[in-house]
């Protein structure tokens, strides 16, 4: 376990995430092992998005947004990742800490977005598959 002021993180081992059990904010720490570089993925709640700041003191980053359909629901809609900084395996992290978030909150998902079919498709791991509703 690692501390922090806001929220308590804890590492996954399959892929680097560090997945948090917090009130706040969402921080989750990726590495992308082939490319040995290392993404803090947030997750803003009010904003409904997913992000991770490509440079330090720039407003730059990348963001997965969702919507809550019903309260069980959620729907994981966009995806983007800045042209410059794309096939760095961004959104992977993105797809990964949002799929992740929503299974450990119990919630169906629905997947509206292209790339987080083609992640859950290239990962169907039964946490995720099996909590797949159709898309609308």
């Amino acid at each position: 376990m690692l501390r922090t002021p806001y929220r308590m993180l804890q590492l996954c081992t399959r892929c680097s995430v560090l997945n948090m059990a917090a009130t706040r904010k969402s921080g989750f720490s990726v590495t992308e092992k082939s490319r040995k570089m290392q993404y803090i993925v947030g997750h803003d709640k009010v904003n409904r998005e997913f992000y991770v700041k490509i440079e330090k003191d720039s407003q730059v980053k990348a963001l997965l947004q969702y919507e809550i359909v019903r309260k069980d629901i959620v729907n994981l809609y966009h995806t983007e990742v800045p042209e410059a900084y794309q096939g760095k395996g961004i959104a992977k992290c993105l797809a990964k800490a949002a799929l992740d978030h929503f299974v450990a909150e119990d919630l169906k998902l629905r997947l509206d977005c292209w790339f987080v079919q083609k992640y859950v498709d290239e990962n169907p791991l039964a946490q995720y598959t099996e909590r797949l509703v159709p898309q609308s």
